[in-house]
């Protein structure tokens, strides 16, 4: 986007032959398997959130809201004793935070920040990082979620010193886990044995991570790195005999059916593509998101068929268009992006617009009295606009341009 310090500027259309109805028949079947069931998995939850949220499906809140509580119930040593416990568990909070953003039952965000102060416990002060405590191992895959959740836990409670702490393991992730021969690096301090690198995990998160710090803040060196990050996961993991993204790992690219974690890794990857397709003006990047659509959308596996389902739904229907005329570094500024940080819209790419630009302010039908100003899009139309940051005039904004 020319004179602009953000972007958005990727159109892609998808290529034929998407059948736009295999989400609903997804969201049927997955509906009637969790009120069958008493348990449930996280991914099940998000696709159900996601498809209430974007699709308002009525019909979904009694089950959602009664599996999201046993979520709620969950505590931390419900998450086992490996090393994933602590990801599942910020994958919990985050998860509850947004089933908050949506609900406004505070049952959701009392557990979450629960989570996220066991999850606090984790941060290594020295290292700038979260960390095992008995090694001070820290690891990418458990940085970028801690980073994650606890950017989005920051705006809610408007804690600087957490947000302060996401930063700092971001920081750590680009400074010491990432070489720009090998690409990101499991973990720190570095086994003698053998340097393990190429997890697609570690790839995905992080992509994430940088994109919602990016997001949250207008600072485009984060949406840099994450591009830095999608070029090398493009080029080091993509397999062309399987038509998606594997790990280097001997399990991984041994088998002839891909994992569920590999599924699941994949359609995470995807999402980070799809975000910065948009943020970035990188249309190939949507090729590619293409190209593993028409691979694993017949993948019938349970969890992994409502992630690509999702992704299908993004992809046909783009972004949300929101813009902010004025300059990142402006208090409003900052305002309006963690006011927008605490609304659960998966879809909602920001793009940041200088007030100096008048070309594209003047073409686009962004003039104002006075910026900075949150402009609400849709197919590059203003459809509303604010310059204040409080949550009813920023979700008015956001309802404007998000068309369900």
């Amino acid at each position: 986007m020319a004179g602009g310090w953000g972007g958005a500027a990727g159109t892609s259309k998808p290529v034929l032959g998407f059948d736009p109805e295999i989400f609903s028949r997804v969201f049927k079947e997955l509906k009637s398997h969790l009120a069958a069931k008493e348990n449930f998995d996280l991914n099940s939850l998000y696709f159900l959130l996601y498809a209430f949220a974007e699709k308002k499906y009525e019909e979904i809140r009694p089950i959602l809201e009664k599996k999201l509580r046993q979520a709620a119930s969950l505590q931390f040593s419900d998450f086992g004793t490996d090393g994933n416990s602590f990801s599942q568990a910020a994958e919990t909070a985050r998860l509850l935070l947004d089933a908050f953003s949506v609900f406004q039952i505070d049952e959701f965000l009392k557990s979450s920040l629960k989570l996220v102060e066991i999850l606090d416990s984790f941060y290594n002060e020295k290292l700038g990082a979260f960390a095992e405590s008995e090694t001070d191992a820290a690891f990418t895959f458990q940085n970028a979620m801690g980073a994650r959740t606890f950017f989005s836990v920051s705006p809610h409670l408007q804690n600087q010193k957490i947000r302060e702490k996401a930063e700092r393991a971001l920081k750590f992730i680009q400074e010491r886990l990432y070489d720009p021969l090998l690409g990101l690096i499991r973990r720190f301090p570095f086994e003698s044995k053998e340097l393990e690198y190429g997890y697609l995990d570690d790839y995905a998160a992080s992509i994430l991570a940088f994109t919602d710090a990016y997001l949250q803040s207008g600072n485009k060196s984060y949406r840099d790195f994450a591009d830095v990050l999608a070029k090398s996961m493009l080029q080091e993991l993509w397999n062309r005999e399987k038509g998606g993204f594997l790990s280097h790992v001997k399990a991984d690219s041994s088998q002839e059916k891909i994992s569920k974690e590999a599924l699941l890794n994949n359609a995470q990857a995807f999402e980070a593509l799809w975000r910065l397709g948009y943020l970035k003006g990188q249309n190939s990047y949507f090729k590619w998101i293409d190209l593993g659509l028409r691979r694993f959308l017949d993948e019938k596996t349970p969890g992994a068929e409502a992630a690509f389902a999702s992704i299908l739904d993004m992809r046909l229907r783009g972004r949300i268009e929101l813009e902010i005329v004025g300059r990142a570094e402006e208090k409003n500024s900052q305002k309006m992006l963690q006011t927008l940080a605490t609304l659960y819209a998966p879809r909602k790419i920001i793009s940041f617009i200088n007030p100096d630009d008048q070309d594209y302010i003047l073409a686009h039908g962004l003039e104002a009295e006075s910026y900075p100003r949150l402009f609400g899009c849709v197919g590059l139309k203003r459809r509303a606009d604010t310059a204040d940051s409080d949550r009813a005039s920023i979700e008015r904004v956001l309802d404007a341009a998000w068309h369900r």
